[in-house]
């Protein structure tokens, strides 16, 4: 049941990935033709701005969370109902720190980005930006059922549907009415709306949730989701270091214009990190409920298995990086909005480095092991920071994406896992040290080989080799992949776990037929 629900879960996912992936390179096209690389700047701005003010949140989420897998496997619906009112109460307080800071902070956008005099009315926009990212706490608690009881899919329609409205509209405004101000209250209304959609299915469901919850949750209960609130503002802290300061560096250090390029870039490996986080999304209930119901050997076992496909997606998305975004960006959005070389390669790096750092991640969210590594988020936080603002003056977008890469290799991608390892496999960690060096060694004969290739011949035309290079780097990855699992234990087991899944997936359709 476990595995039906995580399929389903990443199927719902990848459907609407699939339209994401579509109506995003269309409209980023649009955009770009009708408003300018700038306005795309600024975007990119506005989320990294307010994206530390969501520092606020402090992980209230995924503790509260993983504090609902054990009442709802229990069926304690009481103690569920006060987690979750819990939640929402703090989530109205969160939502006013929000805007008051929001507003605190408005008077200095010309300090962080001095381009942003250059934008007509980027008051306003700063402000819808912020409503946009105020109203929604008042909304969250509604979909946590949902994701805790693994039924996350169940949105995935609606979110699906009130995507497609918004893309359709946003090509509408593009097209007839380009105007950014409109664009985004656009934006805004539909969200809001899709979100009090799913205020009401959740009360359909759950009668309950609207009501006060009665009683009062024990000290013992609350003392545990303080620590991991503790825990999880440190993490909060290091994503936002990393994923949410390159704009403000780069537009205070170089322009918007060269922040709207990092940005066409960061929206490819952004959908192919979605595409494949989706999968992993899928399991870190059913890892929850795995923690809570198995010994710890097979617990391992699965990890080692999710560790491989780890290494085999995301390094697959590495490659498919480095070799082949710089024609797509040029199919896609034409010449002269293409990043350096460099810059490339290690965006490239960064997404197989972020990558392998999932499987640990989802051991660790669903044993609850959220203050084992508090600490080294901070670490991160200042190696990003610091670097990223000293080398942006030198080798600009280069210098960023290199702190990005430099600050997760350094703290994150050694100490998450290590903490898993020591303080719930209770193993070594040198066997996961020595994975990762083979992983990566064969990472690397694949880029001597391609580059090789690829330095021999390459066809003429920018089409032709865009289609060569894709159709030449799936092939020799999925050589070195064949042959990486064949002789790798993990590789195997997670190759028979495949071939079991897709042979029951054909099996059901032929009985339905």
């Amino acid at each position: 049941m476990r595995t039906v629900k995580q399929i389903k879960n990443f199927s719902s996912a990848i459907f609407r990935y699939l339209l994401t992936f579509f109506f995003s390179f269309y409209t980023r096209k649009l955009f770009i033709d009708s408003l300018g690389v700038e306005y795309l700047g600024v975007s990119g701005l506005m989320n990294n701005v307010l994206g530390m003010l969501a520092i606020a949140e402090m992980g209230i989420g995924a503790s509260i969370v993983f504090s609902l897998y054990k009442p709802l496997a229990e069926k304690e619906q009481q103690k569920v109902h006060l987690l979750i009112d819990l939640y929402r109460k703090l989530y109205r307080y969160i939502a006013l720190f929000v805007l008051v800071m929001g507003m605190v902070l408005m008077p200095f956008l010309l300090d962080i980005a001095p381009d942003l005099a250059n934008i007509p009315h980027y008051n306003i926009i700063y402000l819808l930006f912020l409503a946009n990212s105020v109203i929604p706490y008042f909304f969250a608690y509604n979909s946590t059922l949902y994701n805790a009881t693994q039924e996350g899919y169940k949105l995935e329609n609606i979110r699906t549907l009130f995507y497609v409205i918004t893309m359709v509209v946003t090509i509408a405004v593009l097209t007839y009415f380009p105007n950014y101000i409109l664009l985004t209250a656009c934006t805004m209304m539909l969200g809001i709306t899709s979100q009090v959609l799913i205020y009401f299915m959740a009360r359909r469901k759950w009668p309950w949730i609207s009501k006060r919850a009665q009683g009062s949750l024990s000290d013992e209960d609350i003392g545990v989701i303080k620590k991991n609130v503790r825990a999880m503002v440190m993490h909060k802290l290091g994503d936002y270091s990393v994923n949410g300061t390159s704009s403000i560096i780069i537009a205070n250090a170089v322009n918007l214009a060269a922040v709207g390029m990092l940005v066409n870039y960061t929206t490819v490996t952004a959908l192919l990190k979605t595409l494949v986080q989706q999968f992993f999304n899928a399991m870190i209930a059913g890892m929850g409920e795995l923690i809570a119901t198995s010994p710890k050997e097979k617990v391992y076992a699965v990890f080692q298995e999710m560790n491989f496909l780890a290494f085999w997606f995301f390094g697959l998305a590495m490659t498919g990086t480095y070799f082949c975004c710089d024609q797509f960006i040029g199919l896609w959005l034409g010449s002269g909005l293409g990043i350096s070389r460099m810059a490339v390669l290690f965006l490239s790096i960064e997404l197989f480095v972020l990558g392998m750092r999932v499987p640990p991640y989802i051991v660790k969210s669903g044993a609850g092991m959220f203050s084992n590594d508090q600490y080294a988020p901070l670490f991160q936080a200042a190696m990003n920071i610091s670097v990223g603002i000293f080398l942006a003056r030198y080798w600009g977008v280069a210098g960023v994406t290199f702190a990005i890469l430099l600050s997760g290799l350094c703290v994150p991608s050694w100490f998450r896992p290590y903490v898993v390892y020591r303080d719930y496999f209770k193993r070594s960690f040198k066997g996961y040290v020595a994975t990762y060096l083979v992983y990566s060694s064969v990472l690397a004969c694949i880029f001597i080989l391609l580059s090789c290739l690829f330095a021999y011949y390459l066809p003429q035309g920018l089409y032709k080799e865009f289609a060569y290079k894709v159709v030449v780097v799936l092939i020799v990855y999925h050589i070195f992949i064949g042959i990486c699992g064949g002789i790798l234990p993990q590789g195997r087991a997670c190759f028979v776990r495949l071939y079991k899944l897709i042979n029951s997936f054909f099996a059901k359709i032929c009985r339905k037929r």
